[in-house]
C-alpha cells in the first residue's frame, strides 16, 4: 500500500531527532515479568495432596449402586491402574462425569493413597453442576474435597482432591505453568472429547512426558474420536460403559407435526383463535418440512409447549443455540401461555449467567409448570420433555475473508442421542426433535476450521493436527502481522499477553493500545461488540430499508465509521435501561445482542484487573486510563492497531457495504487521500469500516510505502523518511514494553515521543474531521439488573411494547405486507353510530381526514375502532370505501366488519397498549388517532369472537 503524506505532516516529525537518538541507544525489545503474570487464568497447582476422607453421608449409595455404570466400577480402576491413558466411550445418560472421579476418591481412600484429580468440561456451568452434584452425592460441602475453579469464579480449598474446571481454564494453565508445576496432579479427566480438543490433548501429552505417573481419563461418545487418539497417545486403553436403557419416546420433525394435529382434544379451555393460530404453524411447516431451512421456528416451540401443558404436567427442557432465541423463543411463550402467569416457571440460562442465578434457576418446584431454556445441556433434575432444535453456535474461521463469525451448525448424531438422554422423569418422558432423521447422517468435513489464533499463542511450537494447510498459512501470516510470533514463528512477548485474553489476539491487542492510549472505555465497548455479533442487521424487508438507512445515517454523524455506529448503538441501549424503557427489536436491530455485548465487556474488564492493566490506585486506576477517552482519533488509533493487514487506501476501495456509514459520495467529498480499516471485506465490499488519516496507517502497518505528496525545497524529505520509519518502529515499542509488562513505567523519551505521536495523529484526524463528536468516553451507567424474575413480571415487561414481527407471526401467519391503517374515530353523539349501521356513512372531522385520505390515495385499507364519547365499549369495527373527494358536506362509504361491542376491560386486562400514543391503552385516544399495526391487531381479534 503505498500513502502520500503532506510536506507539513512530514515536518512535524522534525523536531524529534533528539529523542530518536538517546531511543536508538536503548533495548527496544518488550519484556514482561512472568512473577503471578496471568494467574487468573490458571488452576491452583501448588496446595497439599492428602488422602481425601470418606464421604460424610451414603444416602445416595442406593441410587448410584442402581446405575449400569456401576457394574463397571472395578474394571474401570483397575484400567486406570494400569495404564496411563484410558479412553472411556460413554453412552448417553451413563452418568460418567460424576461417577469415575468418585470411584477413585472412594479407592484413595480405602487404599490411604493421596490423589489430587483434575475435571475439565466444555461448558462453565455443566462444570459447577457437576462439581454441586458430586458434593451432594457424599454429602459434603462444595469447596471442601470438591471444588471447581473458572476464570473469575471458583470454591475450592487448599487440600481439594477434585477440582472441576472449563477446558479454556486447563489450557491456560497448561501453557501457562511448567510441566514441573503437575507433580502433584494424579489424575486429569477431559469430558465430552471431540476434535476440536485434540490441541489441549498435544499440551497435556508434553506433561504426560515429564510425569510417568500422571493418570489421563479422556471421556467421549464417538468411537471415531478413539481412533485419533492413538496419533497422540498410542495405544491407550478403551473401556465401554453403558448407559441408562431409558424409554425415551423420540419424534422427528413429521411425526410431531401429525402428533400435534392429534393432540387437538386435549386443548381445554383455550380460545379458538389460539388454537387456529397454532394450527396454521403445523401447515405452514407440513409445506416446507422437506426445504432446506436452517431458521428456528420459535412458534412452533410455544405451541409444542402449549400443547404438553395442557395434557401434562413436569418440567420442558428447550435447547437453542444462541441467546437471542433463547429470549425470542421465551417472549413467544410469554405471549401465546394459556397458563395463569402464577402456575409458570420460565427460566432463560445462557452461558454468561452467574453461578448464583443459575442455582436459583434450577431449585425445583412441583407446584409450577416449568420451562428451561438453555444453550447446551444442562444438569436439571425432573426433566420430562425435552426440545431439541438441533444446532448449535461454533466459532468458525473463514479463510476467504480471514474473519471468525459465530455461525448455527448442525448436530451430530451422537449429540442428538445425548440431548435425548436428559428426559429421565415421567412414565414415558419425550424428547421433540425439530428437525427430520435424515439429518442425522454422519456429517461431512466443514468447509470451515475453527479459529487458530489463540491456539496457536497458547501451544507455540506445538504441533497443530488435522488443519488444513491454507487456515495454518493465513494463521502464521496474521499472527506476524500482529506482531505475536517472530520470523521464527516464536510467540513473542506481546503475544504471550494476547493469549491471556478470552478474545481473538487482534481484538485483545485493541484492548492493550486502548490501556496505553488511555482510550480504555469506548475501546472495550467497540471490542466487545466486534468479538460477538453486530446489533445492526440488514432488513429482509424492503420497505424498512428507508428506516435502517437512516438508523445508520444518525449514528453515523458523518464520521464515516461504522465502529462509531457500534458504540452508539451501546451507548444507547444503556441509556434506555438506566430509564428503564423497553428496548424493542426490530428487522434491522437487535438489541438482545447488547445483553451479551455488555457481559462480554464486564467479563474484559475482569480480565484487566486480573492481569494488572487496570487496578484500585496509581497509574493504573480506571480514571487514568480513560483521560483521552473523549478523543476520537486516538480510539480510531487503539483500534487500527488490531487491524494489520486490513487498512486499504481509498483508491483502493471501490465499494462499501449498503449499510455502512462510508459512502462513495461522502469518500470522494474529502478530496484527498484516506484510508480505511475495515472487519471484513467480501467479493471487493468493505464491510464494517472506518476512516483513518493516512499518518495513522504509516505509524501502525508494517507494509507501508510513503512518499511526498508533492515536492519541497524546505524540507529534506529523505531523512524525514527515513525517521518517519524510525519513529513507527520506536512507537509500537514502547506500547509494546507497556502491554507486556502492565507496571512498567515509561522514562522521559519514551513519554516524549510517545505524546509526540498521538498529538501528530490527532492533528491529522482533525484536518479530516474538524469536529470530534460528543461524548464518545462517556463512561458506562450503571443499572440494576432489570431482567424480570418472574413470570408475571416477564408478562408484563412485553405487554408494555408492541409485539415484534416475530410474535405477532401468531396472529398473522405468513406474515403479509402492512397495507392496513388503523384509527379511532369518536363520534360526539350516540346517534351517529345507529345512522352509520343504517346508512353505511360517515362524516368525518377535517382534522381526521387529512390524518385517514392520504393513506387512502395510497390505496391502504383504513379500517376504523369505533366508540361514542363517554361509552366503556368499542361500538365496532368498520372499513372506509371512499373520500368525499374534498366535499365536507359530504358523508364518506364506510363497510361494518363487525358490529360486537368489545369492553374496555377487555383491553385492559390483556394490556393492549398503542405505541403511538405513549404506549397508553388502545381506548385511550381522541377521535382520529392512530393505532400501531400490531396494537390494532391484537384489538381486532377481539372483534371477531
Amino acid at each position: 500500500m503505498e500513502l502520500k503524506l503532506d510536506v507539513t505532516t512530514y515536518s512535524k516529525f522534525a523536531h524529534l531527532d533528539d529523542c530518536l537518538e538517546h531511543l536508538h541507544h536503548e533495548d527496544g525489545s518488550p519484556t514482561h515479568t512472568d512473577t503471578n503474570f496471568g494467574c487468573f487464568n490458571n488452576l491452583n497447582l501448588d496446595g497439599p495432596m492428602d488422602i481425601p476422607p470418606p464421604p460424610p453421608s451414603s444416602d445416595y449409595l442406593d441410587y448410584r449402586s442402581s446405575l449400569p455404570i456401576w457394574s463397571k466400577r472395578d474394571e474401570f480402576l483397575s484400567t486406570v491402574r494400569q495404564h496411563l491413558v484410558t479412553a472411556v466411550i460413554c453412552e448417553p445418560g451413563s452418568e460418567k462425569s460424576t461417577q469415575l472421579p468418585q470411584y477413585i476418591l472412594e479407592q484413595s481412600h480405602a487404599e490411604q493413597v493421596p490423589c489430587k484429580m483434575i475435571f475439565s468440561q466444555p461448558r462453565r456451568l455443566a462444570a459447577y453442576a457437576l462439581a454441586d452434584k458430586v458434593c451432594k452425592e457424599r454429602g459434603e460441602t462444595l469447596g471442601s474435597v470438591v471444588g471447581y475453579h473458572m476464570p473469575l469464579e471458583s470454591n475450592y480449598g487448599l487440600g481439594v482432591a477434585l477440582t472441576y474446571c472449563t477446558n479454556g481454564m486447563l489450557m491456560k494453565t497448561l501453557t501457562n505453568r511448567c510441566p514441573k508445576d503437575f507433580g502433584q496432579i494424579t489424575h486429569v479427566f477431559i469430558d465430552d472429547v471431540e476434535e476440536e480438543d485434540l490441541s489441549l490433548l498435544v499440551c497435556l501429552k508434553s506433561v504426560l512426558n515429564c510425569h510417568g505417573k500422571l493418570k489421563i481419563v479422556l471421556l467421549m461418545e464417538s468411537r471415531c474420536t478413539v481412533n485419533r487418539l492413538q496419533f497422540f497417545f498410542g495405544e491407550a486403553a478403551k473401556l465401554h460403559v453403558p448407559g441408562r436403557k431409558g424409554n425415551v419416546k423420540r419424534l422427528f420433525l413429521p411425526d410431531i407435526l401429525k402428533d400435534i394435529s392429534n393432540f387437538q382434544y386435549c386443548y381445554r379451555g383455550i380460545d379458538d383463535h389460539i388454537l387456529e393460530s397454532g394450527m396454521r404453524i403445523v401447515y405452514r411447516y407440513r409445506n416446507k418440512v422437506d426445504r432446506e431451512d436452517d431458521n428456528i421456528d420459535h412458534h412452533l416451540i410455544a405451541h409444542i409447549i402449549n400443547v404438553i401443558f395442557s395434557c401434562s404436567k413436569g418440567t420442558i427442557l428447550v435447547i437453542l443455540p444462541s441467546y437471542e432465541d433463547l429470549i425470542v423463543c421465551s417472549e413467544t411463550l410469554l405471549t401465546s401461555i394459556t397458563l395463569k402467569p402464577e402456575l409458570l416457571q420460565v427460566v432463560t440460562l445462557h452461558e454468561n449467567v452467574s453461578i448464583h442465578d443459575y442455582q436459583n434457576a434450577l431449585k425445583q418446584s412441583d407446584e409450577k409448570f416449568k420451562v428451561i431454556f438453555a444453550e447446551s445441556l444442562v444438569e436439571s433434575e425432573g426433566v420430562s420433555y425435552l426440545i431439541d432444535c438441533g444446532m448449535e453456535e461454533r466459532k468458525l474461521y473463514d479463510n476467504a475473508t480471514r474473519t471468525v463469525s459465530l455461525r448455527n451448525v448442525w448436530i451430530t448424531e451422537e449429540k442428538a442421542n445425548l440431548r435425548a438422554a436428559k428426559c429421565t422423569t415421567g412414565e414415558t418422558p419425550v424428547c421433540f426433535h425439530l428437525y427430520t432423521a435424515e439429518r442425522l447422517e454422519p456429517p461431512t468435513k466443514s468447509e470451515s476450521d475453527p479459529p487458530l489464533h489463540e491456539m496457536y499463542l497458547q501451544m507455540g511450537h506445538f504441533f497443530l493436527n488435522n488443519i488444513s494447510e491454507n487456515t495454518l498459512n493465513n494463521t502464521i501470516q496474521d499472527l506476524s502481522r500482529l506482531e505475536a510470533i517472530n520470523e521464527n514463528r516464536t510467540v513473542t512477548p506481546l503475544g504471550k499477553v494476547l493469549s491471556q485474553f478470552s478474545l481473538e489476539p487482534r481484538l485483545a491487542k485493541m484492548v492493550g493500545f486502548g490501556v496505553v492510549l488511555k482510550c480504555l472505555d469506548p475501546v472495550l465497548t467497540i471490542v466487545a461488540c466486534l468479538s460477538y455479533k453486530n446489533v445492526f442487521r440488514p432488513p429482509r424487508r424492503v420497505d424498512l430499508e428507508r428506516d435502517a438507512l437512516d438508523t445508520v445515517r444518525e449514528m453515523g454523524e458523518d464520521q464515516l465509521s461504522d465502529h462509531l455506529l457500534l458504540l452508539r448503538m451501546y451507548q444507547t441501549w444503556q441509556d434506555m435501561k438506566v430509564r428503564h424503557k423497553p428496548l424493542i427489536s426490530n428487522d434491522f436491530l437487535d438489541w438482545n445482542v447488547m445483553d451479551i455485548v455488555h457481559d462480554i465487556r464486564t467479563q474484559l474488564l475482569s480480565q484487566l484487573r486480573g492481569i494488572g492493566f487496570v487496578t484500585v490506585g496509581g497509574e493504573n486506576r480506571i480514571k487514568k486510563l480513560n483521560e483521552n477517552s473523549d478523543n476520537w482519533a486516538l480510539v480510531k488509533t487503539a483500534l487500527a492497531a488490531g487491524y494489520s493487514g486490513r487498512v486499504l487506501a481509498s483508491n483502493q476501495v471501490t465499494k462499501y457495504h449498503k449499510y455502512s456509514a462510508i459512502t462513495m459520495t461522502k469518500m470522494l467529498s474529502l478530496g484527498r487521500q484516506v484510508c480505511i480499516m475495515y472487519e471484513k471485506m467480501s467479493d471487493g465490499e468493505v464491510q464494517l469500516g472506518t476512516v483513518i488519516a493516512p499518518i495513522t496507517a504509516t505509524l501502525l502497518c508494517e507494509t507501508v510505502n510513503i512518499r511526498p505528496l508533492q515536492p519541497s525545497r524546505d524540507v529534506e524529505i529523505p531523512d524525514i523518511f527515513s525517521n518517519i520509519i524510525r519513529i513507527s518502529w520506536l512507537f509500537k515499542r514502547i506500547i509494546y514494553k507497556r502491554i507486556s509488562n502492565p507496571f512498567y513505567k515509561l522514562n522521559k523519551f519514551e513519554e516524549e515521543l510517545l505524546k509526540a505521536c498521538c498529538d501528530i495523529i490527532c492533528n491529522e484526524e482533525k484536518r479530516l474531521f474538524p469536529s470530534n463528536p460528543e461524548n464518545v468516553g462517556a463512561p458506562p451507567k450503571s443499572f440494576p439488573n432489570i431482567r424480570p424474575t418472574t413470570t408475571r413480571q416477564r408478562i408484563e415487561l412485553i405487554a408494555q411494547r408492541p409485539p415484534s414481527d416475530m410474535i405477532s407471526c401468531m396472529i398473522s401467519c405468513p406474515i403479509r405486507e402492512r397495507k392496513s391503517v388503523f384509527f379511532v374515530i369518536k363520534p360526539p353523539k350516540l346517534e351517529w353510530f345507529t345512522n352509520a349501521i343504517i346508512n353505511r356513512t360517515w362524516r368525518f372531522a377535517s382534522k381526521t381526514e387529512k390524518r385517514m385520505f392520504p393513506h387512502f390515495q395510497k390505496k391502504c385499507d383504513v379500517k376504523l375502532f369505533i366508540t361514542a364519547d363517554k361509552l366503556d365499549y368499542f361500538q365496532g369495527l368498520a372499513q372506509l370505501l371512499d373520500t368525499n373527494e374534498g366535499d365536507v358536506t359530504k358523508p364518506c362509504r364506510i363497510v361494518w366488519l363487525s358490529t360486537e361491542q368489545v369492553n374496555f376491560d377487555d383491553i385492559k386486562l390483556l394490556n393492549i397498549r398503542n405505541p403511538y400514543n405513549d404506549h397508553r391503552l388502545a381506548y385511550i385516544a381522541e377521535d382520529g388517532d392512530e393505532v400501531e399495526y400490531w396494537c390494532a391487531q391484537r384489538l381486532s381479534i377481539l372483534f371477531s369472537k
